[in-house]
């Protein structure tokens, strides 16, 4: 019967319900636990809440990186990057979203602990950093469809996600700070010198893969040209001889 099963009426989500799992997650870790103690604090029975949390901690990181993804177009839309190069624009986005993510600094380093020890987890974990660099390169212009779109995306994901573990591990230091944003009340390090320091490095770095590139695939080139001139010219020689008899 249409509509029979428990949950397929389930309201929109509780009013304070995320605030109260992020909350949770953030002193607690991402664990079942926190979920079902947030569900207490908005006095919400877990039986039923566990229809928002399907796969549990999973389900909570697939919600937030969502919200992420949304709040970060806002706020990338009204960063001025004209007369930017790339990777200028790059670098201000990257940055842009790491200082957006600063209120959350104490929520994703337990995500980080916590997704050593639960593959799901680290799997979704890996999903959202994939997604971020995506919407990255395409705030920052980019429209590639071809090959270089997943080449493009492979390397912003690996600086994306190093400069994120490097400004994690900073866990409160003093600094210059970058952004005008500060960490929220869940504490943690703002974006200091250092982290775009950091990152500029990892850009640097991205910018010596095509010389590296060039530099072994080059001879190989030659060497393969070199190879076929000379099949060639055994080729067209052996035709002249096979000509040549009677």
């Amino acid at each position: 019967m249409k509509n029979s099963h428990f949950f397929s009426n389930l309201p929109s989500w509780p009013e304070g319900l995320q605030d109260a799992a992020l909350a949770r997650v953030s002193t607690n870790g991402w664990n079942t636990n926190s979920l079902k103690a947030a569900a207490d604090d908005v006095g919400l029975d877990w039986l039923v809440a566990q229809a928002y949390w399907p796969l549990g901690c999973v389900s909570l990181l697939q919600r937030v990186e969502q919200e992420w993804q949304d709040r970060f177009a806002a706020l990338a839309s009204a960063l001025d990057l004209s007369g930017m190069g790339t990777t200028a624009r790059v670098r201000a986005l990257v940055l842009a979203r790491l200082e957006m993510l600063a209120p959350q600094y104490r929520l994703l380093q337990q995500l980080v602990q916590a997704a050593v020890r639960q593959p799901r987890l680290a799997w979704q974990m890996q999903q959202g950093l994939w997604q971020a660099s995506s919407q990255l390169w395409y705030l920052a212009g980019d429209r590639a469809t071809d090959h270089n779109w997943y080449s493009k995306r492979a390397l912003l994901a690996a600086v994306y996600s190093s400069t994120m573990m490097y400004w994690l591990r900073q866990d409160g230091q003093p600094g210059d700070a970058v952004g005008q944003g500060q960490a929220g009340n869940q504490g943690g390090a703002g974006i200091t010198a250092s982290v775009a320091a950091y990152l500029d490095r990892r850009l640097a770095e991205v910018h010596k893969i095509p010389k590296i590139k060039e530099k072994i695939l080059t001879p190989f080139t030659k060497a393969l040209t070199m190879l076929g001139e000379k099949f060639t010219h055994l080729t067209e020689s052996q035709l002249r001889d096979q000509s040549d008899k009677p």
